[in-house]
């Protein structure tokens, strides 16, 4: 299997047909036609089929060109970095994030700048679904996320950064900071980093340690930063994964954390990469570091 022989199927899917993509690759179509033919005698499948409309890729065409660009794209990166790298460039890496997950990253990436200063981390905040359709198509290298019991990560290599309990939280000075009940909780809004689904099982965690006669009056916010400034200015029942090995100033000065459990509930923070993926340096450094920090969870 050849580089050349990627490159000619990855054009044709592109362009549609054998004559378009010979000439985006300024090579003939009969070596195009090679290529494709040789390809799919060393695969023992046939990877296009011809129609009146065109070229379209079979289902094990489409299957392979998958990794088809995701190996041309490894190898672009990796020429680029090691590039940067010669000539005392910045190599990038980029890293999708969770809202949930992103307080284990402050004291990571300042730890991380300092031993590796000549490596740019480029951080995206996505959803889970997000950051594994991200993976997969490879626009981004790895993802940091919070990984809860019901979460399907077949396909996918999970290295866990810390375990992370829920609490639930009120902004300082809030009438309910020094104690209630759960039913006095729904009587004020709550809002919440977590989608839909993810809050409804975890308020089920809590409805078997206590009375919730009602659904709460639920807000969710995908901006970590607008849900920063929600639960700390307004009155808002908030819902965390936190760390007990992580402390964030947050949690010191702005919140407060209510005396409500939520028995041997656990989420995990984990570092997410696609099953086999090949990583740049950049992003093999990074992985490398994350997977040997002291919070990692043996």
């Amino acid at each position: 299997m050849k580089i050349h022989q990627l490159k000619a199927l990855v054009s044709i899917a592109q362009e549609g047909s054998i004559h378009a993509a010979s000439r985006k690759l300024f090579i003939s179509q009969p070596a195009i036609t090679k290529s494709i033919k040789n390809l799919e005698e060393e695969l023992g499948v046939s990877l296009i089929s011809r129609h009146s409309t065109g070229i379209r890729l079979t289902d094990f065409g489409e299957k392979f060109l998958i990794r088809a660009k995701r190996i041309l794209q490894e190898l672009d990166d990796t020429k680029r970095d090691i590039q940067q790298m010669q000539h005392g460039h910045s190599a990038q890496v980029s890293i999708g994030i969770t809202p949930s997950a992103s307080l284990v990253i402050p004291k990571l990436y300042e730890e991380f700048k300092e031993k590796y200063p000549n490596i740019t981390v480029n951080f995206y905040e996505y959803s889970s679904n997000k950051i594994k359709q991200g993976l997969i198509e490879n626009n981004i290298d790895l993802g940091i996320g919070l990984i809860l019991p019901w979460n399907n990560y077949n396909g996918f290599t999970l290295d866990y950064i810390s375990s992370n309990f829920p609490m639930i939280t009120v902004r300082q000075g809030h009438a309910l900071s020094d104690g209630c009940t759960f039913e006095d909780l729904l009587s004020y809004p709550w809002i919440s980093a977590m989608n839909p689904q993810n809050f409804d099982y975890l308020l089920e965690q809590f409805r078997q340690q206590y009375y919730i006669p009602k659904q709460p009056d639920i807000s969710f916010c995908t901006s970590m930063s607008f849900y920063y400034y929600l639960v700390t200015k307004t009155d808002a029942i908030s819902v965390w994964f936190h760390s007990p090995s992580i402390t964030h100033d947050l949690f010191k000065d702005k919140l407060r954390q209510l005396n409500f459990h939520c028995g041997d509930f656990v989420s995990e923070v984990a570092l997410i990469q696609a099953a086999n993926a090949l990583l740049t340096p950049a992003s093999a450094t990074f992985y490398n570091f994350i997977k040997s920090s002291a919070i990692i969870k043996k």
